[in-house]
């Protein structure tokens, strides 16, 4: 199965977690999400524990948020930042006190290239 294919697979799994009446399967089904390879799959699931107010998952949202900003290239990990933005919105949306996550997030910077130069897409 294509690697695209498979993304989208899981991307309609997190959609079908929003309906799933069982909270533990819910929130489990995100956190296994949240350490998913695909930028676009830990963006969702960051969203959809941001809307569940699933605050037993700030943990593991902190923990996404470090290892893509680790990443060895952050650029191919985490496009436009996107993964990024979304982990940091939930951790705010869901009260986080972890200051020092929040200070690593303002020191990061992702530079990528665009026309004439490069842009830092972690600016947001």
């Amino acid at each position: 199965m294509p690697a695209g294919r498979q993304v989208d697979d899981k991307l309609e799994a997190l959609e079908k977690l929003r309906t799933e009446v069982d909270a533990a399967d819910r929130v489990a089904g995100i956190a296994t999400a949240l350490r998913d390879k695909s930028s676009r799959v830990v963006a969702k699931a960051a969203r959809l524990a941001a809307e569940g107010l699933h605050y037993d998952l700030v943990v593991a949202l902190a923990a996404a948020f470090r290892r893509l900003c680790t990443a060895a290239k952050p650029a191919k990990a985490d496009p436009s930042c996107a993964a990024k933005k979304a982990l940091a919105r939930a951790l705010v949306e869901l009260d986080c006190d972890d200051i020092e996550c929040y200070v690593d997030g303002l020191a990061y910077r992702q530079p990528e290239p665009v026309w004439g130069g490069t842009a830092d897409t972690a600016a947001d």
